[in-house]
């Protein structure tokens, strides 16, 4: 679907970084575990990802569960509908595998696979410094909604509150990772 001139969508992929004290910067979640299958210790993931092959192709991982990190093996891997099974290294069991239901998988940000330009993942895009064309600071990302037609960036300007951004070109006008900012053209409706 093309979308009409002025409203093209900001593309975001939906690796993140972990929340809460078991996060590292370092990592971004890829996976959740949501079950065991089987009697052999295997699990059911839930991709956290636009790309859900990719739990496919993990030799390593981080799993986290109550602030937990450890480093796992996986053993083997494959998809079943939209989950993935895998085995780790150590989880030979049913109850152990259901031990780890609500863990999540992490890989280290590093190995995130590079996107085209123009196109960011939610760890990159969440914290950025929002300013307008004008050097004017708003505020900072502190969530992005997902929506039929476009992301919405939810900022949080220093006086509280919320702004919501869409994430298109008539709005967003530039985003740069290495500077930790986004620029943007305010809607009239947030003034």
């Amino acid at each position: 679907m093309v979308a009409p001139a002025g409203h093209r969508r900001k593309r975001v992929a939906g690796a993140q970084r972990p929340r809460g004290s078991g996060g590292s910067e370092d990592r971004i979640i890829v996976g959740e575990v949501v079950g065991a299958h089987g009697v052999r210790g295997d699990v059911r993931v839930a991709p956290v990802t636009d790309f859900p092959d990719r739990l496919l192709g993990l030799a390593d991982a981080v799993l986290v569960s109550a602030g937990a990190a450890r480093p796992v093996r996986v053993e083997r891997s494959g998809r079943s509908g939209r989950v993935v099974l895998m085995k780790f290294q150590g989880t030979g069991t049913r109850g152990a595998a259901e031990a780890l239901r609500g863990a999540t998988v992490e890989i280290p940000a590093r190995d995130a696979l590079p996107l085209p330009p123009g196109q960011f993942y939610t760890f990159q895009v969440i914290g950025l410094e929002v300013r307008t064309p004008e050097g004017k600071a708003i505020g900072r990302i502190v969530d992005i909604l997902r929506t039929g037609s476009n992301d919405v960036y939810v900022v949080r300007p220093p006086e509280g509150g919320e702004i919501l951004l869409p994430a298109v070109d008539s709005v967003v006008q530039r985003i740069d990772i290495g500077a930790g900012e986004l620029v943007a053209r305010l809607p009239e409706w947030t003034s």
